[in-house]
């Protein structure tokens, strides 16, 4: 990240404006929730570094408040962030001459993120190595801001949490909306959507969330395989 150029700084910050704006709703949200579920503002802080994972953290909630069950948090875990998998698959042709900065990118490549790297087509004199880095560190940063804020801000005063989970969900959807926008998408939507809704109907109860990850995984890999090949 030697010689940055302004022009750099500026084109990142200005396309993370909205992941930031978002961030503070759903980084703050979350550290209310963290508080007023009688967490320590150390966890909301380890979570957030740590972790960094908005949707797991919002439902790990639960989990850090009861008895610890390992494999419940294994699952739980790897079936909400499972989708990183095609992240890495997909990005990998865009990060892979960042090699210093490799680790780094791939631990913030939240979805957001993700989303801001793989669509921006970047062009000299912008630095597009040290711009997906620093979109990313943008993202990182904003949500244990925020998630820290949220956290004192609900210790500080009495306040109703009524519709605050909601709030990532909302997110979901908008970004689902989006890519519904983007043709190219449509199979993978279209797949996630038929095999959630099969998956509740057909399993009913939390492993519902397991079993459809499973099949999307698989369709999802034979069709990225089989569009290769032709």
């Amino acid at each position: 990240m030697k010689n940055i150029n302004r022009k750099t700084i500026n084109k990142a910050m200005q396309i993370s404006i909205p992941m930031i704006m978002g961030y503070f709703v759903l980084g703050f949200s979350y550290g209310i929730l963290m508080q007023q579920a009688d967490l320590s503002i150390i966890w909301t802080f380890l979570m957030s570094s740590l972790v960094f994972a908005g949707a797991l953290q919002y439902a790990a909630i639960p989990l850090l408040t009861s008895f610890f069950q390992p494999m419940v948090a294994l699952t739980l875990a790897l079936s909400i962030n499972i989708r990183h998998v095609f992240y890495g698959l997909s990005i990998y042709d865009k990060y892979k001459d960042n090699k210093k900065s490799l680790p780094l990118l791939l631990f913030t490549m939240a979805d957001e993120a993700f989303s801001i790297n793989m669509s921006s087509s970047i062009h000299p004199p912008i630095q597009k190595n040290t711009f997906y880095l620093l979109t990313s560190l943008f993202g990182y940063v904003s949500w244990n801001v925020f998630s820290l804020l949220g956290h004192f801000f609900a210790s500080s005063i009495q306040l109703s949490i009524k519709g605050l989970q909601f709030a990532l969900p909302a997110l979901f959807f908008v970004m689902f909306l989006n890519m519904a926008n983007q043709k190219k998408h449509y199979f993978a939507l279209l797949c996630g959507v038929i095999i959630t809704v099969l998956s509740l109907v057909l399993v009913r109860s939390i492993w519902y969330v397991v079993v459809a990850m499973m099949f999307i995984v698989i369709i999802l890999l034979t069709h990225i395989k089989g569009a290769t090949h032709d």
